[in-house]
């Protein structure tokens, strides 16, 4: 059984341990000579669960790593969970490290999603979730007009993007819910804003389809490192669109990024 949790993520140590990861594909950099833009063939993982890691020199703009996770919704055994409700405690829940949370949880993956606040204490805190959430079936934060885009999850792992602040937002059947800030990517074209010059770190989560079958049946989720000069630098939003293209993905969102990146 594979379980893909997601989570509020706690912005101490996950850059410590991006950076580790960063530097540990930096020491491949001198084999990619000539190489501007490279993605590696996915490698197995699980039953349904690949893995891939993308660089660029930055010779066609930044220097970027990306490690991406590509999820075969149909696989059988799969599950997910998110970030569980606070119950009576303030606040809507508990904040953790990327890794607090999976080891919790006893899953095999694990990835920051919703932005949150208060922001950014460097020990587990109560946070409110900015955008809808959802765990086990249970709402543990209604859509807000900060977060526009949410990926939901099923019962049975089908999986679809909406928009939040169009029109009311159906929730029956689903199992699993987190949000972003916007779409990124819709229908296989990049969705650029009109002020797309930062470049943080960034988790994205995109769907793509199935051979043949057009059936969003497949997950990925995506990060991109910053902090590391000269070898990764964050992504803008087109940017990061276009690693979701690469990837397989037609449609993508932004979820919180920066220092919370890590998967």
């Amino acid at each position: 059984m594979v379980k893909i949790v997601a989570l509020i993520n706690n912005k101490s140590h996950p850059v410590v341990l991006r950076y580790v990861v960063g530097l540990t594909l930096a020491l491949l950099w001198s084999s990619m000579a000539g190489a501007c833009i490279h993605l590696d063939p996915w490698m197995p993982l699980y039953q349904g669960v690949d893995l891939a890691r993308g660089i660029s020199d930055g010779s066609q703009g930044r220097p970027q790593i990306v490690t991406a996770i590509r999820v075969d919704l149909a696989a059988t055994g799969l599950s997910f969970t998110s970030t569980p409700g606070n119950s009576s405690a303030p606040l809507d829940t508990l904040s953790q490290t990327t890794t607090q949370f999976l080891e919790s949880t006893t899953a095999q993956i694990a990835v920051n999603t919703s932005f949150y606040t208060p922001c950014c204490s460097g020990s587990p805190q109560n946070k409110d979730i900015i955008g809808l959430a959802i765990t086990d079936g249970m709402e543990v934060s209604p859509p807000q007009p900060e977060a526009r885009a949410a990926l939901l999850i099923s019962e049975v792992n089908t999986a679809t993007f909406v928009n939040t602040v169009i029109g009311r937002v159906s929730t029956s059947g689903v199992d699993t819910a987190f949000s972003g800030s916007n779409f990124v990517l819709g229908s296989g074209r990049d969705l650029p804003t009109s002020a797309d010059t930062i470049h943080p770190a960034r988790t994205l989560v995109g769907l793509g389809d199935r051979k043949e079958l057009g059936d969003n049946g497949l997950l990925y989720l995506l990060t991109i490192d910053d902090g590391i000069p000269g070898v990764s630098e964050g992504a803008t939003r087109r940017e990061s669109a276009e690693w979701l293209l690469r990837v397989g993905a037609h449609t993508g969102i932004n979820l919180d990024g920066g220092g919370s990146t890590l998967l």
